[in-house]
């Protein structure tokens, strides 16, 4: 979770001022830019969770 809170935070800003960061693509492509980063922290987000408590410790 630590490491995706810097990235979100910068990423928000980022797309804030999309134009002026990635002038090379059209403005009409930050709505991609900004799905793909939401897909892609969720991934690292849900990937931290554990999926299954074990019960009976380790043996």
């Amino acid at each position: 979770m630590f490491i995706a809170l810097p990235g979100m935070f910068i990423d928000t800003v980022v797309l804030v001022i999309f134009p002026d960061v990635f002038t090379n693509l059209p403005v009409q492509s930050d709505r991609y830019f900004g799905s793909w980063l939401l897909w892609a922290y969720s991934l690292i987000l849900i990937t931290g969770l554990p999926l299954k408590k074990r019960e009976g410790g380790d043996k």
